[in-house]
């Protein structure tokens, strides 16, 4: 007696596996305004569309295959099925649903990227995807030739992708979020080992607004940034000794791809424990000149390996270590972020404007942190200020708050005041453009300054005058302030002219013009804004590190400058 691919043992067994899976999170999504109608894809006999209904959904069976469909509806009488082609099934045809499954039938496509539209246009929330994905980190896709069996795609030819292209195309189709579960299903295949790579992932796509991560029922879901596929002037066709010819040329070193690929094989446990080992206490002393990027200039053996380890920390796209910071701190270091790949591989950020901030914070004073990011400079002026002072960090991004309320949490951390909102030169409602996992820290009320920035999504922020912050708090003085807003520098230092005028704070401040332009600014107006104050203004030497008076004719783009008063000039230089 023939026994169908569906119910062979090995099948059943993986189909339980999945299932025991899928009951921790599937049941929750019932709970989130009520979503009852779901589809299943590529349902076969019925084995999952079943186990839909009886979680609590409303659900259609969808098949290409007529003889499969016939059979599932001989199984489970009680459940609607159709016949349709992924790839060229609409709304208008079928209608949309709260959820759709598509559980193990993309890698079976010749077509994915047009099944993924069609899939877009069928959900109303969700898309719950389970597929075979190849083993590269660049988005790409690769065909394979399949067996004749009802279980294999309807021409048994498919183009399978990588993780990074189906991430890449669900954004593409119009998604708003594709989230992946930090777990997965007891099963050999969604496991990585040193000898195989993973060969399944389970996403969820959502057309609502993006998050950093969710939580449906006892699973928690992180979200995946949105690749950055290949240009074509970026595709070769070298031949091997080609590449190993451009790899010297462009003073790259052959041995460290090698390494990359060796990083690969081995498991994220590993790499998060090498990664903790090969950081370093930070240096402390100033850095002439030094800018975000620095260390891809050093060709030293050691700075070789520590890129290394921090592209393989990068490319698995989860978890998280522990970066040493200054006076024995310590902060989360995140992939991809590169303000983290800074400190990992230089041992410091911005060290000039950190030298000079540790040697006039003293205890007792009272520091605000205007974007505070996840806290580098909180965490530092929080430790120089002591129980006596007080730090207010102000930063409107919700990914960058639970962040670093969590430097703040591995530190023990207790007089820091956080505040969730944005700042402006008066109470209005402003949208917040938050910026990608690379360049987390580039968020603004504006538009991106750099082209490598792209939008993750936009939140919606109530504006507060710092005037009224500095009230609220009761703050009796205020010794320093500490800004970069990305351009929304002038509007921040008009809302604060009670504090200015009261309090005369001495003043750090990040200016782009680049970025003020955006918001109707420029940096000369910031410098007339504080100077018609009675600040004096400086900027950090290149040559030296050191403040010295700033000159425009010396002024760089992305420049931080320091803002005092006139009694307290000498001091601080």
């Amino acid at each position: 007696m023939h026994v169908s691919s569906f119910d062979q043992q090995e099948a059943v067994r993986f189909n339980e596996a999945r299932k025991r899976f899928l009951d921790r999170f599937v049941p929750a999504l019932l709970s989130e305004e009520e979503p009852r109608t779901a589809l299943d894809v590529g349902c076969g006999f019925g084995y999952f569309t079943r186990y839909l209904a009886e979680v609590g959904w409303h659900v259609t069976g969808l098949d290409g295959r007529q003889r499969n469909i016939l059979e599932a509806q001989r199984r489970y009488p009680d459940v609607r099925f159709i016949v349709e082609n992924v790839e060229e099934v609409s709304a208008q045809a079928i209608g949309q649903f709260d959820a759709v499954f598509c559980l193990g039938v993309l890698y079976h496509l010749e077509n994915p990227f047009r099944a993924v539209r069609a899939l877009y246009e069928v959900t109303r929330r969700y898309l719950v995807i389970d597929t075979i994905v190849i083993p590269n980190s660049q988005p790409s896709l690769m065909l394979f030739e399949e067996g004749k069996a009802d279980n294999q795609g309807l021409h048994y030819t498919a183009c399978v992708p990588s993780e990074s292209a189906l991430v890449l195309m669900l954004y593409k189709a119009g998604f708003a979020a594709v989230y992946r579960p930090d777990g997965c299903p007891d099963h050999n295949e969604y496991v990585q080992r040193i000898g195989r790579h993973r060969m399944r992932r389970i996403l969820i796509a959502t057309k609502d607004v993006a998050s950093s991560g969710r939580r449906w029922g006892s699973v928690t879901f992180s979200m995946m940034p949105q690749p950055r596929g290949f240009l074509a002037v970026h595709a070769t066709w070298n031949t091997v000794l080609g590449e190993v010819t451009s790899v010297f040329i462009e003073r790259k070193v052959f041995a460290l791809k090698v390494f990359d690929r060796l990083c690969r094989a081995l498991p994220t446990a590993w790499g998060l424990w090498l990664c903790e080992r090969a950081a370093r206490t930070p240096v402390s002393c100033r850095w002439p000149g030094w800018k975000l990027g620095s260390a891809w200039t050093v060709r030293s053996p050691t700075m070789l390996l520590r890129r290394a380890l921090w592209r393989w920390f990068s490319r698995m796209r989860s978890g998280d270590f522990r970066l040493a910071w200054y006076n024995g701190l310590r902060v989360l270091a995140y992939p991809q972020d590169e303000v983290c790949r800074s400190i990992f591989l230089t041992r410091c950020y911005e060290p000039n404007e950190f030298a000079w901030l540790r040697r006039i914070l003293e205890p007792g004073m009272t520091v605000i942190d205007v974007g505070a990011h996840f806290g580098l400079y909180t965490l530092c002026a929080a430790r120089a200020v002591g129980e006596r002072g007080v730090v207010i960090a102000i930063e409107p991004s919700q990914r960058e708050v639970e962040r670093l309320k969590r430097n703040l949490d591995l530190n023990s951390v207790r007089n820091v005041r956080v505040r969730a909102e944005a700042l402006h030169n008066t109470e209005c409602e402003v949208s917040l453009a938050v910026a990608a996992e690379g360049h987390s820290g580039r968020n603004t009320l504006g538009e991106f300054a750099d082209e490598d920035t792209w939008c993750l999504r936009r939140e919606a922020r109530q504006a507060r005058r710092l005037d009224a912050v500095v009230q609220e708090e009761r703050l009796s003085s205020v010794d320093l302030i500490k800004m970069d807003v990305e351009g929304a520098e002038l509007f921040v230092l008009h809302g604060a002219l009670d504090t200015l005028l009261r309090f005369r704070p001495t003043l750090m401040i990040e200016l782009s013009d680049r970025s003020l332009q955006h918001q109707s600014a420029t940096s000369r107006q910031v410098l007339e804004f504080l100077e018609g104050l009675g600040y004096r203004i400086f900027q950090f030497d290149t040559r030296t590190g050191a403040l010295v008076p700033c000159r425009q004719e010396r002024w760089h783009e992305g420049e931080r400058i320091v803002a005092v008063q006139q009694r307290s000039v000498e001091p601080l230089v």
